[in-house]
């Protein structure tokens, strides 16, 4: 059970951090810019690219961090993203 806690705890952070957060350094604010990342006039993140769009979607991006966080596992990568949506919601943080 403790370990489902920390892969969606895991995957919430890495999420959170791929999807909208500078990081240390601005590294993820330059991965996104490198991946076509903008934000519009409301502080929405919009793209044209593949990679751009799978890091504009908050549940999207949960599903790629669940796959990391899981190592391959995609009944764990499901289970990890569905824990950080509910993370995200529980907590109110905005998209």
């Amino acid at each position: 059970m403790i370990n489902l806690l920390i892969g969606i705890l895991a995957t919430w952070r890495l999420t959170s951090l791929l999807h909208k957060e500078d990081g240390p350094f601005d590294v993820f604010a330059l991965a996104r810019d490198a991946a076509g990342v903008r934000f519009d006039e409301f502080s929405r993140p919009v793209s044209k690219s593949q990679i751009g769009k799978m890091l504009t979607c908050f549940w999207c991006t949960s599903m790629w961090a669940g796959l990391i966080v899981g190592r391959g596992s995609i009944v764990r990568a499901l289970a990890y993203s569905a824990g950080a949506i509910l993370v995200k919601e529980l907590t109110g943080r905005p998209e």
